[in-house]
């Protein structure tokens, strides 16, 4: 069973930008992952410029079906293909448009924080002021809640058991 979320930005206008992802999209994955590798508004706009993901990474990675990346991948004993391809992925974002050749995926924009609010996951990330927040911080009500807490105190909060 996946856990969905959706990953935003809010830009300078006010408008808001999102992604979704599929995989992993709780607190302890997404949180620390969004924290420790998407500080960087640069990296941010990319990240949401590829548009939806199966998985979020750490990196944003490379195409798969890149020349070469194939044979690397998969050359050896056929053991070791599994292990081979699944530590590639953990490394790196899985893309529905660049990776699995999906093209209706792009990320949409919301006139507004409230706007997105109404369409929201069960968790969700927003990147502004700088920081990363998130309202996904009561496993009890996952969801939108109307309070959003930066991913910083949530993970802080988690950690202690609310």
């Amino acid at each position: 069973m996946s856990t969905n979320c959706k990953i935003a930005v809010v830009n300078e206008d006010g408008t808001v930008t999102a992604i979704w992802c599929h995989w992993d999209g709780y607190l302890d994955h997404c949180g620390p992952t969004l924290q420790e590798h998407y500080k960087n508004p640069t990296k941010i706009q990319e990240l949401m410029s590829h548009g939806n993901l199966d998985s979020l990474g750490p990196e944003i990675g490379v195409q798969y079906d890149q020349p070469g990346l194939r044979e690397k991948l998969f050359s050896g004993p056929a053991k070791f293909f599994s292990s081979k391809l699944d530590k590639f992925m953990k490394t790196q974002c899985t893309f529905y448009i660049r990776d699995m050749k999906q093209p209706d995926n792009l990320a949409e924009t919301h006139e507004s924080l409230s706007a997105f609010e109404a369409c929201g996951e069960s968790y969700n990330y927003v990147f502004m002021d700088g920081e990363w927040w998130t309202d996904a911080f009561d496993d009890d009500a996952p969801g939108m809640t109307g309070t959003w807490v930066t991913v910083e105190r949530a993970l802080e909060s988690s950690e202690e058991g609310w």
